[in-house]
């Protein structure tokens, strides 16, 4: 059985960042939870599918799947009693995307332990122009 710890999620950012540098968006959004929730400056997404259709229609073109970078910033596992496992947990990413990583941008991602594997039930990412981190 999976654990929710640092470890497991940077494994599950790069196996995430792989299969969308593959052009895999499907095997990448698996770690999306059914009834998981995006925000961005566009609105709010509910649900797996259309995360997946959000991604495919923006960052899937003939010429590229814009190659993403992700950096892990800050990893925060919610406050459990000491001799249980942790269940729930949030990151704080910066990511960039493209050949040359002209587009960036900050992710709060919030994950839960689900019938033993990880997953993604709230993510809220938003490009950023400013200067700094």
């Amino acid at each position: 059985m999976k654990t929710l710890d640092e470890g497991s999620v940077r494994e599950l950012l790069i196996d995430f960042t792989e299969k969308w540098n593959a052009g895999d968006l499907e095997g990448a959004c698996k770690i999306y939870a059914e009834d998981a929730s995006y925000v961005s400056s566009l609105g709010v997404l509910h649900g797996k599918n259309a995360i997946l259709l959000h991604y495919k229609s923006a960052y899937n073109t003939q010429s590229i799947v814009r190659r993403l970078s992700l950096h892990l910033l800050e990893f925060r596992p919610a406050n459990t009693p000491s001799n249980l496992p942790i269940s729930m947990a949030t990151t704080l990413l910066r990511w960039q995307l493209g050949e040359d990583s002209t587009t960036t941008g900050f992710s709060m991602v919030a994950y839960e332990m689900r019938q033993g594997e990880i997953s993604i039930v709230q993510d809220a990412s938003f490009e950023w122009e400013g200067k700094g981190q």
